[in-house]
């Protein structure tokens, strides 16, 4: 059925299943996005999301409706029609920078410490075996 609706080839949607691969894929019917936890098909008037039972990605649909209604919201005073496609993309976008910033603060300072810690063993060792 979803390739029927789709009207992507099956190639289009390979990169969904692929857990290494980050990809943003235009086609002339669609936009098909797999990055980190989000795995989509932005269509002109809809989202298609795939691994709906993983926790993350509940909780990607939902700050997404958010932020959909909030962009609606903004649309509709400025009386300026944005397109649906491009505040898709960008909410997403929005959510991966997001999900690294947070791995980035929360391992940065275990890192930099075994770095630092690597350092001073180094230097330690080089030390010890100068001779005289």
């Amino acid at each position: 059925k979803i390739l029927q609706e789709g009207g992507l080839h099956v190639r289009d949607y390979m990169s969904l299943e692929s857990a290494t691969t980050n990809t943003i894929n235009p086609t002339s019917r669609a936009v098909v996005v797999a990055m980190s936890h989000a795995r989509l098909i932005i269509r002109p008037n809809e989202i298609w999301f795939f691994n709906v039972h993983r926790p993350i990605v509940k909780d990607f649909i939902q700050s997404m409706s958010e932020y959909l209604r909030t962009c609606h919201s903004i649309s509709a005073k400025c009386e300026e029609q944005l397109d649906f496609g491009l505040v898709v993309l960008e909410g997403v976008l929005s959510s991966v920078a997001t999900k690294y910033a947070r791995r980035v603060y929360i391992f940065e300072p275990a890192l930099a410490s075994t770095l630092r810690d690597l350092r001073t063993a180094s230097h330690d060792a080089s030390r010890n075996t100068i001779h005289r």
